[in-house]
């Protein structure tokens, strides 16, 4: 997979800067779903592009919104969690996406996103297993905090165990 991508990364980079291809929602879920089997198959022979993966997944987050680019950044956390040499940019994706995520589940009704919060909770628990002092920063941690007070706060109790 990883040679793969290697061998095609700049016409699929291409794909990833042309706005018309970002902007279609299918699209942006195919692009995540393409990186989370790079990252959970190449594992960390992938070390090189994954800078590049997460941050346009970052970007198609931004766009769309959508649980897909969670897994991978979730699948990111679980690889790599334990390589240092990506700690530091590990932690501020993940910062950057529950934000990010978090402020979209402000715009809309969380019980009818139940996908989208049981993968923020899904970077968590990897964040926990893999790299706890990520989840434990105080960004992160606030977050999480009010993710949690806002989901105890549901009147719709199918809506809160469906998270």
């Amino acid at each position: 997979t990883l040679y793969i991508l290697q061998k095609s990364w700049e016409m699929f980079q291409a794909m990833l800067e042309n706005e018309e291809a970002t902007k279609l929602e299918d699209n942006a879920e195919a692009f995540c779903s393409i990186f989370r089997n790079v990252i959970q198959s190449a594992k960390t022979a992938a070390i090189d592009v994954v800078p590049a993966i997460l941050s346009r997944t970052l970007h198609l987050l931004r766009l769309h919104a959508h649980s897909t680019c969670l897994e991978v950044v979730a699948s990111a956390v679980e690889v790599f969690g334990s390589d240092d040499r990506v700690k530091q940019h590990l932690g501020e994706v993940v910062h950057q996406s529950l934000s990010v995520s978090f402020a979209f589940l402000q715009t809309v009704k969380i019980g009818e996103n139940a996908e989208h919060v049981q993968a923020i909770y899904d970077v968590a628990s990897r964040c926990l297993i893999f790299r706890p002092e990520i989840v434990l920063s105080p960004q992160v941690l606030e977050i999480l905090v009010q993710m949690g007070s806002s989901n105890v706060k549901l009147r719709e109790r199918e809506s809160f165990t469906a998270v």
